[in-house]
């Protein structure tokens, strides 16, 4: 029995989760004669389909018993080639749910992928196309309906729309992925790492409610949403341009191509124009470091001679000092001879006043020693007289 995770409803992809809640809250009817959701969108060969879920928890859709053997036989070999792995399912809702998505595009001759920005008007999981000549129908495990993209010319190119087809457990075959080509698809393949298979089916081997469904759902969308995530893959073929589109692109490429010549330009531009301002920064730099080493030099020179002058000032100082300490040193000497000699003027003045007071006193003495000499001599008269007369 083949197990599928997305039937259709009104011709709406639902999951097998959000098919068990409305079940629940009764909102659609799972009686095999009123049932309402079907294993495929092409009413003539869509089986009706009922949701349920194992002992883990997971869910999933299954057929009637009531639907005869053969026809459950036919619709699960359609079935066969969808994925049912829990990485597949998981993965499938997030793309679905992000509304800015930025990949690295590579195609099959390249070895650098292009980054793009994606702005998704809308998304649908299983996207059913049906092959008008063949009446096949090919499911896209999650179709991007973009409201731009970013370089623009994308949106044009693929279309309005992009392919996302989840590889885990297989590739697409050449088949779906020519027909989808023809049909104006651009297909975008994304594959994982084995290790990062590994740890998402982890998950299946625990109980697996619809809460803890949406939480890593949650938990692997929050990348994209925080627009810090990149997701690598490879475009696998080129889109058939539909009506209107190719006029369009070729108008659109050729603005960007413009554009991006100009933005070159602007680069080179502004690449030589730095490199102008640098050099003329690096010359004016070199030139006010010149003219500040000579005006160092300068000041150097400036400050020499200064301390120069500085010393023959304090030289001339010290002689004049010098000078004046000398004169006020001849000048003292002068005085204290002048008034020595003043002394031994005075001196001479009062040795002269002395001889005269002594000449004086000499003529006097001389007069006195007359007088006394004078009289002395009468004495001697009187007494030889005296003597005569007795």
């Amino acid at each position: 029995m083949v197990q599928i995770f997305v039937a259709y409803r009104n011709g709406e992809s639902i999951t097998a989760y959000q098919a068990i809640k409305l079940k629940n809250y009764k909102e659609i009817s799972t009686a095999f004669d009123q049932a309402e959701l079907f294993d495929h969108p092409d009413p003539q060969i869509a089986l009706p389909v009922f949701p349920k879920s194992n002992k883990n928890g997971t869910a999933y859709f299954s057929h009637y018993s009531e639907t005869p053997p053969e026809l459950r036989k036919r619709n699960g070999q359609m079935q066969m080639n969808r994925d049912m792995s829990l990485t597949h399912k998981l993965y499938a809702q997030v793309f679905s749910r992000v509304r800015t998505l930025k990949i690295a595009a590579y195609q099959h001759n390249t070895s650098k992928g292009q980054e793009i920005t994606l702005h998704i008007r809308n998304a649908k999981i299983e996207a059913p196309v049906r092959e008008p000549k063949t009446g096949i129908y090919y499911f896209i495990d999650v179709l991007l309906e973009l409201e731009a993209t970013s370089p623009y010319h994308w949106f044009y190119q693929w279309n309005g729309r992009l392919a996302l087809e989840i590889k885990v457990t297989h590739p697409i075959d050449r088949e779906k992925r020519d027909s989808l080509n023809q049909l104006g698809f651009q297909i975008f393949e994304i594959g994982f790492k084995q290790s990062t298979i590994k740890k998402i089916e982890e998950y299946n081997k625990q109980k697996l409610s619809e809460e803890d469904f949406n939480r890593l759902i949650e938990v692997f969308r929050q990348p994209f949403k925080e627009g810090r995530f990149v997701r690598s893959g490879r475009m696998l073929g080129e889109a058939h341009f539909l009506d209107d589109f190719e006029e369009q692109y070729h108008m659109i490429f050729g603005y960007e191509a413009q554009k991006e010549e100009l933005e070159k330009q602007m680069v080179k531009l502004t690449f030589e124009q730095k490199k102008l301002q640098d050099k003329i920064k690096s010359d004016t730099d070199n030139l006010e470091q010149e003219l500040s080493d000579k005006r160092q030099a300068f000041n150097s020179e400036f400050i020499q001679r200064e301390i120069a002058v500085q010393k023959l000032e304090n030289s001339a100082l010290t002689l004049v000092n010098g000078a004046n300490q000398k004169k006020s040193e001849i000048e003292k000497t002068y005085s204290d001879k002048e008034n020595e000699l003043k002394r031994y003027d005075e001196i001479l003045r009062k040795s002269s006043s002395l001889e005269k007071i002594a000449d004086n006193q000499k003529y006097r003495l001389e007069e006195k020693d007359k007088i006394i000499a004078s009289l002395e001599a009468r004495k001697w008269y009187h007494l030889i007289f005296n003597n005569r007369n007795k």
